[in-house]
């Protein structure tokens, strides 16, 4: 029998598609080693009706999540609240404070173009954390950041950065995320729409290659290309299932998903989700984040599929921010829950997804963001945040702790210790954080 080592790569070589389409397969030693950590940045905008939002300080066990979070009930026990979170140095511009959320130091430029001097949360973990060969050190998702017509400065809607001037423009295309992650060197992403139309999945191509190497391999590697596979198929499925649902009225479906119709952004996210969590599973990245708006708040009509009001009229993220009462209704606190039902949704598909046992959430640290309390008092300097998921267990979750004296900085320090991560300038973690 060859070495495997020697059959995996043979494997590579036949498949001409790049490491990418492998996974982070386990080497006989590697039983002995830690189970690996992820983490997930999910962007939010406009803060939350607080009294809708905000469970009472201390313990969540014994007490009912409010409204707005009520959907994330059954992950109370896995939930962190971080409510009044200070974020000093960002001064009063909101689209400032979007910018440098998940940096968390000082910045420079004018107020209004503010920008990080440095790499934010998600690539100082990326940098630590392993991924497999050829993966990236985090996945930048986005849901229609940029829009045609509306001009943009560079690094404008960017919540990462590489470092000082190199912003990182989350990828928008979910063919396109599929192609980078799993067929690189496929061609266009036309390309990939075609295969996918025509029900033809990757492994039809190298499903046998996999299937062979499976064989060869041991029971842990074997397990490891299985998940792979179904990773693979899971995407592809709502990949297929986006495309003909984009078809109306009878219509034929489209060859694609328009990613510039508003009453898309639902399938999308809900795409961008699927792929985040299939890199993570996979191996090809420890790190995916997700931006759910623009700087201001005002690319999407929430209206198209939301139904914020019975007459026709275009409704922002940012018009309920800052008018939340619309025809004598609460409507921001039906968006806030809406994107808390598809929070909750990821967080079951992290749930699903289990390793050596252990769910991967277990081994995952959530971040939702918001950088203001709320959209009608802009208050930058008391942000309420979220943690969801162990890390492996050294998280502190099921609580509500009041930020008072607490920044977004201390709650970072505390995830980059919480994922090993030893070396990171965010200076004394969050103690409320560290399970005894």
């Amino acid at each position: 029998m060859k070495d495997l080592a020697i059959a995996r790569r043979d494997l590579l070589k036949r498949l001409g598609l790049g490491a990418a389409c492998l996974p982070l397969l386990r080497s006989r030693a590697r039983a002995a080693l830690p189970a690996r950590r992820r983490l997930v940045i999910v962007q939010m905008s406009q803060g939350y009706r607080q009294a809708f939002w905000r469970p009472r300080d201390g313990s969540l066990v014994d007490q009912t999540l409010p409204s707005t979070v009520e959907p994330l009930e059954p992950w109370k026990s896995d939930l962190v609240f971080l409510p009044g979170l200070s974020n000093p140095g960002i001064g009063i511009n909101s689209r400032d404070a979007y910018r440098l959320m998940f940096y968390g130091r000082g910045a420079s430029g004018a107020p209004g173009a503010r920008q990080p001097d440095g790499p934010t949360l998600d690539q100082i973990v990326g940098a630590a954390l392993p991924r497999a060969p050829g993966g990236r050190p985090s996945l930048n998702l986005g849901v229609m950041i940029e829009r045609p017509g509306i001009p943009t400065r560079a690094g404008e809607n960017c919540c990462f950065w590489r470092t000082a001037g190199q912003p990182i423009q989350p990828l928008g295309d979910p063919y396109a995320v599929y192609r980078d992650l799993f067929t690189p060197g496929a061609g266009d992403t036309a390309a990939i729409k075609r295969l996918i139309l025509r029900r033809k999945s990757i492994l039809d191509y190298v499903g046998s290659n996999l299937d062979e190497l499976g064989q060869r391999s041991g029971q842990p590697d074997r397990r490891e290309i299985e998940r792979h596979q179904q990773a693979i198929r899971d995407l592809e499925r709502q990949l297929e299932a986006a495309s003909e649902s984009a078809g109306c009225g009878g219509a034929p479906p489209s060859p694609m998903l328009d990613l510039n119709t508003d009453r898309n952004y639902p399938p999308i996210l809900g795409l961008h989700m699927k792929a985040m969590v299939a890199a993570l599973r996979c191996g090809l990245t420890s790190v995916a984040t997700l931006q759910l708006s623009d700087a201001a708040a005002a690319t999407v009509d929430l209206n198209a599929f939301l139904a914020l009001q019975a007459r026709a009229g275009r409704i922002t993220w940012r018009d309920v921010g800052h008018n939340p009462s619309i025809d004598s209704v609460d409507r921001k606190r039906v968006v806030e829950r809406w994107f808390m039902e598809r929070i909750a949704e990821l967080l079951q598909q992290l749930r699903e997804v289990v390793e050596d046992g252990v769910p991967l959430l277990h081994n995952t640290i959530v971040l939702i963001g918001n950088p203001m309390e709320d959209g009608p008092t802009s208050d930058l300097q008391r942000s309420p945040w979220m943690l969801a998921g162990n890390g492996g267990g050294a998280l502190a979750t099921g609580q509500c702790v009041g930020g008072a004296g607490h920044s977004g900085a201390s709650v970072m320090a505390a995830i980059c210790e919480t994922l090993g991560v030893s070396q990171h300038p965010f200076g004394e973690a969050m103690p409320q954080l560290k399970k005894i």
